[in-house]
């Protein structure tokens, strides 16, 4: 978690520094700004990701339902779309492919089915 809190404290600092005098310096300060703040908005996401994919390693299939319900709220909550999920290269531990909203609402549907 210590990786997060730097990150949330880089962010912190970040923001409190003068735009216009980052612009003069930093040509690409805005595009900068997105990305990091992009990189915090995600790390909880990879975090319930492969917390999910633990747990379907080790047929838990409550636990990564419960990971995968988390995952789909950061993405609701924070934007994510799926251009940021293929940026971090994140692949569907079941499908091999790459990850993207769908795929979760898939795998949590098929979760779903087998508790009834």
């Amino acid at each position: 978690m210590s990786t997060m809190n730097n990150q949330y404290q880089a962010l912190s600092t970040l923001e409190g520094i003068d735009p216009a005098d980052c612009r003069k310096v930093m040509s690409n300060y805005d595009s900068f700004m997105n990305r990091v703040q992009r990189k915090v908005i995600m790390q909880p996401f990879i975090k319930h990701i492969r917390s999910a994919e633990k747990s379907y390693r080790k047929e838990d299939e409550v636990r990564e339902k419960k990971s995968l319900i988390r995952a789909m709220n950061i993405i609701g909550s924070d934007k994510i779309a799926d251009e940021d999920l293929r940026e971090e290269v994140l692949r569907d531990y079941v499908t091999g492919t790459y990850l993207t909203s769908e795929k979760i609402k898939m795998r949590l549907q098929t979760l779903g089915k087998k508790e009834s």
